[in-house]
């Protein structure tokens, strides 16, 4: 519940207050409850009202956890949209919508840049340490450049090299 409130909090202030830490790691051990601390904090960042109605992104690196997030968000009550393909993810951020949309991170591959530049979009990465060095990372990045970006791991890695690492990317732990 810490990681959850302090997730929240970190987002209605960087709405508030411009250059305010816009990122954060949370990094739990394996088996802890990542998948469930996402869904709390994507329930608790719908109700805030200070969002205006956010759109959250969930992004897992398989479709086996894909499948997984959508029965547990369903599960806890939590209506949420699966993006299909590149396309139809493409075709949801287009037409703004709003809500919990789930998605592997292979979906980014060659999306638009700079599809939402709104800043009430929050992107949650399960198994952060894996998919955000690469294109599909700098793709996400691009077509959200305005969003919120929360990495969860059990195992962060650090490159050792100016900009690489998962520390590096989603800044100090949240």
């Amino acid at each position: 519940m810490r990681a959850v409130e302090k997730l929240v909090q970190r987002v209605v202030e960087g709405i508030a207050t411009p250059g305010a830490p816009d990122c954060g790691l949370e990094w739990h051990t394996q088996g802890s409850g990542k998948t469930l601390t996402m869904i709390v904090a994507a329930h608790l960042l719908r109700r805030q009202p200070t969002l205006d109605n956010p759109t959250i992104l969930i992004v897992v690196d398989r479709i086996d956890l894909e499948s997984q997030m959508l029965q547990n968000c369903e599960a806890s009550g939590l209506p949420a949209v699966r993006a299909t393909s590149k396309q139809h993810l493409e075709d949801l951020l287009k037409r703004d919508t709003r809500g919990v949309i789930v998605t592997t991170i292979h979906k980014f591959d060659g999306i638009r840049q700079r599809i939402i530049i709104r800043r009430n979009v929050i992107i949650l990465v399960d198994e952060a340490h894996r998919s955000q060095e690469g294109d599909l990372g700098i793709d996400m990045r691009a077509a959200l450049p305005n969003a919120f970006r929360f990495g969860f791991t059990g195992t962060p890695i650090d490159r050792g090299k100016v900009g690489k690492g998962t520390f590096k990317t989603f800044g100090s732990p949240a």
